[in-house]
């Protein structure tokens, strides 16, 4: 089984379309059986779809949401199935971004998945974005997350990130969880949000866990929230709670072996198991 997870920072880029294509075009190379994508928007006045494609409605705790005429998942999956590839796909909005659009998080999948939400945040203002939610796919033998949190501390001084990885870890079931996305956290920062999530029973980080590295970091410098951030920081992520046996853990989209389309890197992940539902 083979994963992928990226903040798009979709709509937030310059060059749009070529990032889009860029994603679209790697996908349909490396054929990942998930993915989960983090900063996923549409542009809030836009026309509501209907019945979108071959999408999975998000049960649990969400707001109600519209896909509307240019989500960022819902443009993905279309110009995939032109190519031939055909993805379920599901999306939750957490908050008001940039003043004019929905942002969220999503999952796509080759099979299709029952999406469920809930807010991992002490916000729950869905104009404050301060608010997060989290997206969890659930297959039959395993759980997807797509995950984006606040920071260790956020610009109010609260203790964000931890408050939201003990509510996500209260969802939890005994199958086997993986967790993707961007966490907010570095990896380099003791006694933070990185150290709260490796000290979680039976959880392991890919990065650590792989029987192949290839790359570390996955942000260079200042980003959009890190604005005074001067080196290189790996806060994106993919944990597994429970057994699974880990190939490859690579570091993409970082202008590389792939193009940087985002102010942040991808990671993918490749599992030596079979791709279950």
């Amino acid at each position: 089984m083979k994963i992928l997870t990226l903040n798009t920072h979709s709509y937030s880029n310059a060059d749009f379309e070529t990032n889009l294509q860029t994603l679209v075009e790697v996908i349909a190379e490396r054929q990942y059986d998930i993915i989960a994508l983090q900063e996923v928007n549409q542009p809030m006045k836009n026309a509501v779809i209907n019945q979108p494609e071959n999408y999975c409605a998000v049960q649990g705790e969400v707001d109600p949401v519209a896909i509307k005429e240019g989500n960022y998942a819902d443009l993905i999956c279309t110009a995939l199935a032109k190519k031939g590839f055909k993805y379920y796909w599901s999306y939750l909005p957490s908050h008001i971004g940039y003043d004019k659009y929905d942002e969220g998080v999503a999952i796509l999948a080759k099979t299709p998945f029952q999406a469920e939400g809930f807010l991992a945040s002490s916000a729950s203002d869905y104009a404050d974005y301060h608010t997060r939610r989290i997206l969890i796919g659930h297959f039959t033998n395993f759980d997807v997350y797509s995950c984006h949190y606040s920071w260790w501390k956020d610009d109010t001084n609260t203790l964000a990130f931890s408050f939201e990885w003990d509510k996500t870890t209260q969802t939890f079931s005994d199958k086997l969880t993986i967790l993707m996305g961007d966490f907010n956290n570095a990896a380099d920062q003791p006694s933070e949000g990185y150290q709260q999530i490796i000290a979680t029973p039976n959880l392991i980080d890919s990065y650590i866990s792989a029987q192949t590295v290839n790359g570390n970091a996955t942000v260079l410098g200042k980003i959009d929230g890190w604005e005074t951030n001067a080196e290189d920081k790996r806060i994106d992520y993919v944990f597994v709670k429970g057994q699974a046996k880990i190939e490859k853990h690579e570091v993409i989209f970082d202008g590389l072996t792939t193009p940087m389309i985002s102010d942040h890197f991808g990671i993918e992940v490749t599992f030596n198991c079979e791709y279950y539902n």
